[in-house]
């Protein structure tokens, strides 16, 4: 469900360019991923000049990452609905 990209809608880019892309970086994250153990997402974030809001290993900032994205992904989604685009399901 959404609507679709501003770029596709006005035929900036084309939905199979976009998708190919979308799988790019999809492919890029999921080996980055899988590269990681379990002795690396224990360690403790690195030094920053503020507290990571709910995270304190990396694990838990990566965790929070994914769900952070789906929650502003969400929003976006309301705001469009609210401003009257269509809901495409695609």
């Amino acid at each position: 469900m959404g609507t679709l990209h501003r770029s596709v809608e006005k035929n900036l880019i084309s939905a199979y360019k976009l998708k190919e892309q979308f799988d790019a970086i999809h492919e890029i994250c999921i080996d980055n991923l899988t590269q990681l153990n379990d002795d690396i997402l224990i360690e403790q974030l690195e030094p920053i000049p503020f507290k990571h809001p709910v995270a304190n290993n990396k694990y838990e900032a990566l965790s929070w990452c994914f769900k952070h994205e789906m929650w502003h992904s969400a929003e976006m989604e309301e705001l469009k609905r609210m401003l009257g685009y269509p809901i495409k399901w695609l």
